[in-house]
């Protein structure tokens, strides 16, 4: 049976055996040999932190809780290229051999409607393939945006959609086109994307550094899909009077302390939010989501859209989990151990010897450089006493330094939290109101050597945790 990726629960990952559909007469069987996944609508669902909305009603529009978006088990994966080995009886266009892409998740065989299916054609790298979506809401907000000949664009968050709006705008015309990303790597991969400059907003004034860059005038569009509430603070304040700020990230709900007084009330700069598949588009009926892929795929195919640089690092399939240098997150190996969850997980090494057992398993890839790291998250609870950092930043657990709450920096995003706002329980998503010692672990001052209970938090619950086990963020 084929094997495929799935998140069993929030931020739990395992695999799963299932048994592939027959075939319908225009239906097409396809070797999953590459895939990727989209890391921030997918890191939503996999973190859980876009559960709390409930789900989008289409004729509403507008989200309630008669039912959720966000639902266990759920495949993880966006795009996949493999080979044809069956097509169904009324299928002419697409012969057993041939090489075919679409929307698909990390599985090992996938089904699918053959009007569905693109060919890659020869000489066509499958980086391109895999890159499809997200290069075309990178189209999309570069057309949101109205960015044209001569503007100065600076972009937040080099993550694959970033990367192509960097492409995108200098293919308008841009400049300078400005990448802003906290990653080095990111960073060298937006320079080897035509970036003209690069910043590191950890360790500058981004909103600043951009006026100063563009003779004190600001950038004519800013583009965030970072996600992050200091980058959209930073886009505020780096963009130019009356300019545009395109928001196209999927967040979580952002903390207390974005301020729509200073810059954006002084300086009035139209915030538009850019999502290329909510149709009708904004152009329509000219521009419809369609046209979107066929522009990009266009660009794509003939190399003036980089797909190659993007798409890195290549994981095999069975790798996924045994990489911590790929994710980022020096786990230790202990805890980097699958568990074994009824019908739907199983131990990892377990699974590994089934899967060579049968034959070497097709490689996968993700986008950009942090992209797997929402497959590596860990399938056991956190580890006790640690809190989370916030939904609308990092989401990662770090230790409780302290019986005040003040002052708490989470070593992940290394942001600086302060008070009850931006201190998240570890057991549940919800934020919590205090943080005290009590009378089982007394108040100490090293977070190594005492226990805390989190008290009141949203979803009203109390909840007691033993001391930590390490004086730092159990995912790094």
């Amino acid at each position: 049976m084929p094997t495929e990726l799935i998140a069993p629960a929030r931020e739990e990952v395992a695999f799963h055996e299932y048994e592939s559909p027959p075939l319908a007469p225009d239906e097409v069987r396809v070797r999953s040999r590459f895939g990727a996944a989209k890391h921030g609508s997918e890191m939503a669902m996999f973190q859980g932190y876009a559960g709390h909305r409930g789900n989008y009603d289409g004729e509403l529009h507008i989200f309630t809780q008669e039912s959720q978006m966000v639902k266990y088990p759920g495949g993880l994966g966006n795009m996949c290229v493999g080979e044809v080995i069956e097509v169904g009886s009324d299928v002419r266009e697409i012969s057993i051999g041939e090489t075919v892409f679409a929307h698909g998740s990390f599985r090992q065989e996938h089904v699918w409607p053959a009007d569905r299916a693109r060919k890659l054609p020869a000489g066509v790298p499958w980086q391109a393939a895999v890159c499809l979506d997200p290069a075309d809401f990178a189209l999309g907000a570069v057309r949101d945006g109205h960015i044209r000949l001569g503007d100065a664009v600076a972009v937040f968050g080099m993550g694959a959609i970033g990367l192509f709006v960097v492409q995108l705008a200098k293919l308008a015309g841009a400049y300078p086109v400005i990448a802003v990303d906290p990653i080095p790597l990111r960073r060298d991969v937006a320079h080897e994307c035509g970036a003209d400059i690069v910043m590191d907003p950890t360790t500058c004034d981004a909103g600043l550094e951009i006026k100063l860059a563009t003779d004190k005038r600001g950038a004519d569009v800013c583009v965030d899909y970072s996600g992050h509430y200091s980058a959209l603070q930073a886009a505020l304040r780096g963009v130019t009077y009356l300019g545009t700020v395109v928001a196209g990230a999927w967040p979580g709900s952002y903390p207390a302390g974005l301020d729509l007084g200073a810059e954006a009330h002084f300086n009035r700069p139209t915030i538009v939010f850019s999502r290329a598949c909510s149709e009708p588009n904004p152009e329509y009926p000219n521009w419809d989501e369609n046209r979107l892929f066929s522009v990009v795929w266009r660009l794509l195919f003939d190399g003036s859209l980089k797909s190659e640089p993007v798409v890195q690092p290549v994981v095999p399939f069975g790798d996924l989990l045994e990489a911590p240098d790929v994710y980022n997150l020096p786990i230790p190996r202990s805890r980097r151990r699958l568990k074994r969850m009824s019908s739907w997980g199983y131990p990892f090494s377990s699974i590994a010897k089934q899967l060579a057992a049968g034959g070497n398993p097709p490689p996968l890839a993700a986008h950009g450089s942090g992209a797997v790291r929402l497959l590596a998250r860990l399938p056991s609870p956190l580890t006790p006493g640690y809190l989370r950092c916030s939904p609308s930043l990092c989401h990662n657990p770090f230790p409780v330094p302290g019986a005040d709450g003040q002052s708490l920096r989470c070593p992940s995003c290394r942001q600086y939290h302060s008070g009850r706002a931006a201190v998240y329980c570890s057991r549940c998503p919800a934020p919590a109101s205090r943080v005290r010692s009590t009378r089982r672990y007394p108040r100490l001052s090293s977070p190594g050597s005492a226990g805390w209970r989190i008290r009141s938090c949203e979803s009203r619950t109390s909840h007691q945790t033993p001391p930590p086990r390490q004086p730092f963020c159990a995912h790094r």
